[in-house]
């Protein structure tokens, strides 16, 4: 379902008279710091008037200094810090989350910030505190070098926050959060600067042991603010913007920047919803196969557990009299029954005439016939299937499109036959983005054009539809797929200007012919260029 459906109208009508007076107090408050008013008297101000500020209002507050106040980025960068010393403590969504929520499992971008964050807290409440401490007591090179090393290993907050930066920010901006990711990276520069001035100051150092001390206790609480700030006002913020899916995207790309203080983390993989008709899985509890799963042959053949045997691609039989295309267990089958019906045992002699044994020769013959055909089709089914799975195109053999199933390579219409090949093409050719859910809200495939409107990976397949929105939209898509669940309507439709586009978003619901829903359709477009068709064409183009 669309990100953008109805997002802004909701939180601007959710905002009430109430919220709107304390966004102007909190605004007032930063406008007196700006104006050099004692930090300690802005503080009391704020605990009588304000008492606890939501994480969006802060947000919603340094933008709002920019762009309605006129106050430079540079100006909020200088002030973040009072501000934030002030707001401490007093922050509602500070809070830890619950074991099961994804920011709490390993792998999560979020879990990986916090992880290197407890690393940077010890590197600078605990290391850098000590051998500072023994520095202005005694300014040998020996206490000098323990500083550096420390200031060397607290510059790799680089890579945290170029991951913030790069991977986070811009996720944020999409959501319209502008203000807090500039103020932010420009802190975080300072941050950097601060850091390789206060080891420049030690590489060189001419005996000022106060200057020093001064730089990297100035450099050290910017850190700790910096946790602070993005603990308890970025990532929660974050948390309620991003989808899962975006941050599946962050997470896959963090290995690319790199850690701060931490060697790495296991890879973080959201739990998805089982495959249609993956019984087992679904009774483990666990996902869907990666790729489909080949059918079995026979309940209880012989061969072990591989799924479909080997086949000789000549004709004719091979060295052991096997004819081209017979497994081997069907042939060992047939060899223990010919045996069988032609030696005689311990108990029983033979007793059958020639013709009999001429008659059982035929229909075993006919028997191993047809069971070599169905191996042939098994074989065929299974190849489709791995070249589906690998997105390898499917090659079926010719005159095959009258019988074979989906698995074979052919979709058989009311209104005629596609191979699964020519019907992926032509679904990607449409000039149309296509999204299906299912009747349990799970995201179950989505066409992939050159030029999607909004972005789909693969990792939304399985995924419950609720998922892949913020919760700010999530009332949208429940209201509407109710409406389609309870039969109340069978389409909806909206429109809105997006970047350079005017987008067409048009849902509908899938039914049977007993009209049993069966899930949703969405069906994207951007019609600006239809909208600016005039007069008429009648001739091909000559480009």
């Amino acid at each position: 379902m669309s990100e953008l459906i109805n997002n802004r109208e909701h939180a601007a009508k959710n905002m009430d008279e109430q919220q709107l007076r304390r966004r102007e107090e909190l605004k007032a408050i930063i406008k007196q710091l700006h104006e050099g008013v004692d930090p300690a008297q802005v503080k009391e101000r704020f605990r009588e008037a304000v008492g606890s500020v939501e994480v969006e209002e802060i947000s919603l507050l340094e933008d709002s200094l920019m762009r309605e106040e006129g106050i430079p980025v540079s100006e909020v960068q200088r002030l973040c810090s009072v501000h934030a010393s002030i707001f401490e403590g007093s922050i509602s969504d500070i809070h830890g989350a619950a074991p099961s929520a994804p920011e709490a499992q390993p792998g999560h971008p979020v879990h990986t910030f916090k992880l290197e964050n407890r690393e940077l807290e010890r590197l600078t409440g605990f290391s850098i505190a000590l051998h500072l401490e023994k520095f202005v007591k005694d300014d040998s090179d020996a206490n000098r070098y323990k500083l550096l090393e420390d200031l060397n290993l607290l510059l790799d907050v680089d890579k945290h926050y170029s991951r913030k930066e790069n991977l986070l920010f811009p996720y944020l901006e999409r959501y319209g959060i502008y203000g807090p990711t500039q103020v932010m990276w420009g802190v975080d520069d300072g941050i950097r600067a601060e850091i390789k001035a206060a080891k420049k100051m030690l590489a060189e150092y001419a005996g000022d042991r106060v200057q020093v001390q001064e730089r990297i206790e100035n450099a050290v609480r910017e850190v700790e603010e910096m946790i602070f700030k993005e603990e308890n006002i970025l990532l929660p913020m974050a948390l309620k913007k991003l989808t899962e899916d975006e941050w599946v995207k962050i997470a896959e790309e963090t290995e690319e920047i790199g850690y701060c203080l931490i060697p790495g983390t296991s890879r973080w993989i959201p739990a998805r919803a089982s495959a249609p008709g993956d019984k087992a899985k679904e009774a483990e509890g666990g996902a869907g196969p990666t790729r489909p799963e080949r059918p079995a042959v026979e309940a209880g053949r012989p061969g072990g557990e591989e799924a479909v045997p080997a086949f000789k691609a000549e004709g004719g039989a091979d060295t052991t009299g096997r004819p081209a295309g017979m497994p081997q267990w069907v042939a060992d089958m047939l060899r223990q029954e010919r045996e069988q019906a032609q030696l005689p045992t311990a108990e029983t002699k033979p007793s059958v005439s020639a013709a009999d044994l001429a008659a059982q020769a035929s229909a075993m013959a006919m028997q191993a016939a047809k069971m070599a055909e169905q191996a042939a089709d098994l074989a065929r089914q299974a190849a489709a299937m791995d070249a589906a799975a690998e997105g390898r195109p499917v090659h079926p053999q010719a005159g095959a499109a009258d019988s074979a199933p989906v698995s074979d390579g052919y979709i058989r219409f009311d209104t005629g036959i596609l191979s699964v090949q020519q019907m992926e093409l032509i679904m990607n050719h449409l000039p149309v983005d296509l999204t299906f859910i299912d009747e349990n809200d799970i995201v179950r495939y989505f066409s992939h054009g050159k030029e999607r409107i909004f972005a789909r990976t693969k990792a939304v397949i399985g995924r419950s539809v609720q998922n892949c929105h913020p919760p700010q939209s999530v009332h949208v898509v429940e209201e509407l797929l109710n409406d389609f669940k309870a039969g109340r309507k069978d389409h909806e439709d909206f429109w809105i200007p997006f970047k350079d586009k005017f987008v067409y978003i048009r849902y509908f619901a899938i039914r049977d012919a007993a009209g049993t829903y069966l899930g949703t359709l969405e069906f994207t477009q951007n019609v600006a260029p239809i909208r600016e068709l005039d007069g008429q064409k009648r001739i091909l183009s000559e480009v």
